[in-house]
């Protein structure tokens, strides 16, 4: 042999054994490092699904309790829940709530039921699941994870009203978690298993289906294998971790722990060792084989050891990614979810930057979500509030002192073109592992706004004419005076009645009356300056208002141009009629110092004009007598009796629209007269003022009435609350709270069982009666303001007095048969009522049409005498015998285990 052959041939064979060498070498170091490489990857994504899975059902659960919130927020749920605490039968408001049960079905919801205060439930919509598997999850709500065929999710959420508990909404969603995350979990590896477990007992776990089974185990599992801790315990402890250990067959297995946020749930996955190292094992058989193949092209191994890692690594982000997609199509449903939702919401983070923008906020503040997310929520805010918003959060942060949260709040937005408008917000906070959220309720209370205003124009002005009626009269007379008062001027009060209108009226009927009584109020606001004031008491009473320099002369010619605008003729309807005028003119200060005393003596004056003859006009004069007074002829017999015993209490039953029960009794009083026969209220209370006797008469009436209550419940029966009306008089008395307890104590009856009723007048002018009321309130008496809509309403009282019950006044009632703004007044005064929480009861119901449209229109009782007229002591008795013991208080329920005694009074032995 050729040595030069023989050393190429060594060296060839050196050389291929080195490169072989080399090759095999780099490989098998390629191979290992590629190994430990795919490895870690494997290991990460175990523990990144494992935490994606978390993620994903720490969502859904956050996304039940979140629904629950925003369901229990609902201001029409809470509205309704309202009434069924105060009227526990109330199927309306029943049939309320299971309507906006079924509201909720569509958003995935597969039930909804909402309970009382009493844990009762009314109103649901879809069939609550009561499996055998139940797990409760820790929170500040009480949320529970079924399983009944797939899991369910169910969340009880207390609905407030302020700090008061109405009662709670429970929601039944499903769950997605187990089916989504399945094929993600099986892409991992064939024997990969993801497991959620919750504790039972001190020693033992339950599990639900895993994601290789469709049932859930039944029976506990231990917490411990031959001693030692399984990965679900360190998780259902609160510890996160990564563990080498053999499953209950032998095998090797890798397990990933964590616990479910601070819900007291645990999940692992798990994915035996073989599964893990499977891709890599089977390649090395391929690997040795090409290298065997390619002995002369062992470099070019290491790229195809790497190929298959670094595809093993493309699928491992591209499962990621899956992962990701996912979640963010859940995000997706959510925002669809929210979408639904005719209230606004937006999230917040702590920096102020929104996150959520459902679809009704985009209607709202007419931005694009996409314009807003990402974007600080100040900019749908005015000045100053856009610029000291951040300064707001980064307080509240630090401070926790918050003005806005957990309360709902009328604040002013800024639509897209800049607009600003009035919207109710209610801000709640949510704390996450990320940090905390702000969710704000948003709804737009532009239409509600106007209503106000309109629902203010109508107690303001009178209904039929359109010109001020007694509440703007007051407030404009009081302006007046004030202005009088600082520059030294006068004011003139013309009071005015019309001479001859109630013979047209009731020749030609209501109609054409009325239509001259609207000319007339267009006449007299024509010919007057755009700062003088003409408005309507009532009837055919009209009354005229003049600042500024008054001269005598000046006087006179303003009253003879008025009786000349009144006297010119009117053509309606083909009638051309013809009407006078009476006039009395009281000034300021000479007449009278305050508001009411000029009225009276305008009242007065017109009095004295009709007397002369009428179609004149008449200064106020002080020492001149009236001429054959109405009630003059009366005042000698009052003085002359003893009227106590010439009068008589009558009751006019209250009645509920939605069951006819008795809820009280209007107490009034009648004047048996030896000559002119039964005189009604109002001429006794017109005397009594007249003789100083108002106060002595309010007190006889409380204590004969209270006398009457509690002979009624030593009988037995079940007297309803007595409802008694004080004239200003009477509520100015020294320590009239004193007065009405003293009565109340002699006559064992409870507070609770008196309602005193109060002129909206009285509320806007007399401060010391609004402290006596308060007074009335402390001590459990129930106030009704009287007359609502046709006197001195005041809307500022109302809020800070805060009575019971407000009631319609009749001449309001009345005009229901007609339609037209009657229609739209007492709708705006229920709705007003409703918004203070005050009961309505509509005086001067006359037919069954009236009743039917007052309870359609929302309102809660009406006053009606059996046959129109009120009843006797005895009449009342029969009915309450008839009743008894149905007559009842709906805004009252006395405890189960009171005796009859303690709730209606001592027994008594007079009559």
């Amino acid at each position: 042999m050729n040595p030069g052959k023989g050393d190429d041939m060594r060296i060839s064979l050196i050389g291929a054994v080195i490169l072989t060498l080399l090759t095999v070498t780099a490989g098998a170091l390629t191979y290992l490092v590629m190994q430990h490489e795919a490895q870690s990857i494997r290991k990460r994504n175990v523990r990144v699904l494992l935490q994606n899975d978390t993620r994903f059902f720490r969502q859904e659960i956050r996304q039940a309790r979140r629904l629950g919130v925003i369901v229990a927020t609902r201001p029409y749920i809470i509205k309704n829940l309202r009434q069924i605490d105060e009227h526990p039968r109330n199927r309306h408001a029943r049939h309320n709530l299971a309507r906006v049960a079924r509201s909720f079905l569509p958003m995935g919801l597969t039930a909804v039921a909402f309970y009382d205060m009493r844990g009762r439930q009314v109103g649901r919509a879809g069939q609550m699941a009561n499996p055998p598997f139940v797990v409760p999850l820790r929170g500040r709500h009480e949320t529970f994870l079924l399983w009944d065929r797939h899991p369910l999710m169910r969340t009880a959420t207390p609905i407030l009203w302020g700090k008061r508990r109405l009662g709670s909404v429970v929601i039944q969603s499903r769950v997605h978690f187990v089916g989504a995350m399945a094929p993600i979990t099986r892409a991992l590896g064939r024997t990969a298993d993801l497991r959620l477990c919750a504790p039972v007992g001190p020693a033992s776990m339950r599990c639900l289906p895993d994601t290789r089974q469709s049932r859930y185990i039944s029976h506990p599992i231990p917490d411990f294998r031959n001693g030692q801790p399984l990965p679900m315990w360190h998780a259902l402890h609160g510890a996160t971790g990564y563990l080498r250990m053999r499953d209950s067959k032998g095998h090797a297995i890798i397990v990933a722990y964590t616990p479910v946020s601070h819900t007291g749930l645990g999940m692992s996955m798990s994915i035996r060792q073989s599964d893990l190292f499977h891709d890599i094992t089977a390649q090395l058989l391929d690997v040795g084989a090409i290298l065997l193949a390619l002995l002369f092209m062992g470099m070019l191994m290491i790229r195809w050891l790497m190929v298959p890692i670094l595809r093993q690594r493309t699928e491992a982000e591209r499962q990621t990614q899956m992962v990701n997609m996912r979640l963010r199509s859940r995000e997706a449903q959510i925002q669809g979810l929210l979408g639904h939702m005719a209230d606004g919401v937006i999230v917040i983070n702590e920096e102020g930057l929104v996150q959520i923008f459902n679809s009704a906020c985009e209607r709202i503040f007419d931005y694009k979500a996409s314009e807003i997310i990402g974007h600080n929520v100040s900019m749908l805010m005015p000045e100053p509030h856009r610029s000291g918003h951040d300064a707001y959060l980064r307080h509240y942060l630090e401070t926790g002192e918050a003005k806005v949260l957990a309360r709902s709040r009328e604040l002013v937005g800024v639509r897209r073109d800049g607009e600003p408008f009035p919207l109710e917000i209610r801000v709640s906070e949510v704390r996450t592992h990320e940090g905390r959220l702000f969710i704000a309720t948003v709804r737009d209370i532009t239409l509600e706004k106007a209503a106000a205003q309109q629902t203010l124009y109508l107690a303001t002005h009178d209904a039929l004419t359109q010109i001020p009626n007694r509440l703007l009269l007051g407030e404009r007379l009081q302006q007046a005076l004030a202005a009088a008062r600082r520059t030294g001027t006068k004011v003139a009060l013309f009071f005015m009645d019309l001479d001859g209108f109630k013979a047209i009226n009731d020749s030609l009927g209501h109609d054409i009356g009325d239509a001259l009584l609207r000319m007339v109020a267009q006449r007299l606001a024509a010919s007057l300056r755009a700062d003088d004031t003409v408005a309507r008491l009532g009837g055919d009473e009209f009354v005229i208002i003049l600042s500024g320099s008054l001269a005598p002369d000046n006087l006179e010619a303003v009253g003879r141009k008025l009786l000349g605008v009144i006297r010119a003729p009117y053509v309606i309807q083909g009638h051309t009629l013809h009407v006078g005028t009476s006039i009395g003119i009281a000034l300021f200060p000479d007449d009278g110092a305050d508001s009411e005393t000029l009225l009276k003596n305008g009242d007065i004056a017109m009095y004295r004009a009709k007397e002369a003859g009428g179609n004149r006009f008449q200064f106020f004069a002080s020492g001149a007598p009236v001429v054959n007074r109405p009630s003059s002829a009366l005042h000698a017999d009052w003085l002359a009796t003893r009227w106590e015993d010439t009068l008589e209490l009558r009751y006019q039953p209250v009645r509920d629209l939605a069951d006819g029960a008795m809820t009280s009794l209007d107490v009034l009083v009648v004047w048996r007269h030896a000559t002119r026969g039964l005189l009604d209220q109002n001429t006794v209370f017109g005397v009594a003022e007249e003789t100083g006797s108002m106060v002595a008469l309010g007190t006889w009436i409380l204590q004969a009435a209270c006398g009457q209550w509690k002979h009624w419940a030593d009988k037995g029966m079940a007297p309803p609350p007595l409802a008694l009306s004080w004239t200003t008089a009477q509520w100015q008395q020294d320590a009239p709270v004193r007065t009405i307890e003293g009565i109340l104590e002699r006559c064992q009856m409870r507070a609770d069982r008196l309602i005193m009723g109060v002129g909206e007048k009285l509320i806007a002018e007399h401060d010391a009666v609004t402290d006596t009321l308060r007074g009335l309130h402390h001590l459990g008496v129930r106030i009704a303001v009287d007359s609502f809509g046709a006197g001195l309403s005041s809307l500022t009282g109302l809020r800070n007095l805060s009575p019971q019950i407000l009631r319609i006044d009749p001449w309001i009632v009345h005009g229901l048969a007609g339609g037209g703004d009657e229609v739209g007044l007492v709708t705006a005064i229920i709705a007003l009522a409703h918004s203070l929480r005050m009961t309505v009861v509509a005086r001067g119901v006359e037919n069954e049409a009236q009743r039917l449209l007052l309870r359609e229109l929302g309102c809660d009782a009406y006053q009606s005498g059996e046959g129109g007229k009120p009843l006797a002591a005895e009449e009342i008795t029969t009915l309450l015998c008839a009743t008894c013991p149905v007559a009842r208080d709906p805004s009252e329920t006395p405890p189960p285990d009171a005796a009859p005694g303690e709730q209606q009074g001592a027994p008594r032995t007079d009559s």
